[in-house]
């Protein structure tokens, strides 16, 4: 009887001790990975200009001698993760003399809602250059997100599985190491659908590429799409380099300028570009590095002629 006693007391203690090592090392609270991350929207709607874009003030008219770089994109261009002095654009606005550049960039934006703003705002500001910040998510359609999300998405616990998952840790590990294939899987097959024929956000996206290409071509305005990996699977192994590959083909076909990202951040692990453990989104590493490749770009092919 007593060696039972002592074995539940050790089980017990053992618990005990693992639930505090998990809630000091791994914190997983009760929303993590279940819903967005919002650490950081109170200060990028403190750093927002008139127009609602991270960015300071730019008026429409250039100043003389100055060039003016657009850079366009969603939460990553937009510097969720980061703070305003790291994100890519302000780095390379430091880099590049009598230059100017400019942000229009939203969560959740698409190519597609990327490329009106630039037709509908950003040629007013007479850019010698633009930037397009792309990520796998970009072909999505806003009428496809709660259907293809569900899919990427950790599952709600329910019934007596909530109430574990919202007093214990170790329940919290144990669901999250259980339904991470999954959600892996699953996130491979969307990344992977909506970059094909058949899905209508991809033949939007080339669309939306070539009509890129018409508002640029006629004033000689260079395109530079950046292509940022997820970071989500090891660089070494990464499921999504034919992606990549179909993403370059539309930029090359429409005269862009294409930079993948992966090849610059392979070395790196992927926890160490990430802006923590409950957000995805690039870190400050990720940022200088993206500065350092466009500067280069720019600087080799003259752009800024």
């Amino acid at each position: 009887m007593k060696k039972l006693v002592f074995i539940m007391a050790g089980t017990i203690l053992g618990l005990i001790a693992v639930e505090i090592f998990i809630r000091l090392t791994f914190p997983l609270n009760k929303e993590f990975y279940l819903g967005l991350n919002n650490k950081y929207g109170l200060e990028i709607a403190r750093e927002s200009n008139s127009l609602g874009f991270r960015d300071r003030e730019h008026p429409f008219k250039k100043a003389t001698g100055v060039k003016r770089i657009l850079v366009v994109g969603d939460s990553i261009a937009a510097g969720w993760g980061v703070r305003y002095n790291e994100m890519f654009a302000r780095l390379l606005e430091k880099k590049l003399k009598n230059s100017e550049v400019i942000l229009l960039a939203q969560p959740g934006w698409d190519t597609m809602k990327e490329i009106s703003e630039i037709k509908e705002l950003g040629m007013k500001y007479n850019p010698d250059l633009i930037i397009i910040a792309y990520f796998l998510n970009d072909p999505m359609d806003p009428r496809d997100l709660f259907r293809l999300y569900h899919k990427m998405a950790y599952r709600k616990p329910q019934g007596i599985n909530k109430f574990l998952f919202d007093h214990f840790a170790i329940f919290r590990f144990l669901w999250k190491v259980i339904q991470d294939p999954r959600v892996r899987k699953n996130y491979i097959k969307v990344i992977n659908f909506i970059h094909t024929p058949k899905y209508r956000g991809w033949r939007e996206t080339v669309e939306a590429f070539n009509k890129l290409r018409e508002i640029t071509e006629e004033k000689g305005i260079p395109v530079i799409v950046i292509l940022f990996p997820s970071p989500d699977f090891p660089f070494k192994k990464y499921p999504f380099s034919r992606v990549h590959k179909r993403v370059e083909s539309i930029a090359k076909a429409e005269g862009f300028i294409f930079v993948d990202l992966l090849p610059y951040l392979k070395n790196y692990r992927n926890f160490q570009l990430t802006a923590d453990r409950m957000d995805r989104h690039p870190n400050r590493i990720v940022h200088r590095i993206s500065a350092e490749v466009l500067y280069d770009i720019i600087q080799r092919r003259n752009l800024l002629k």
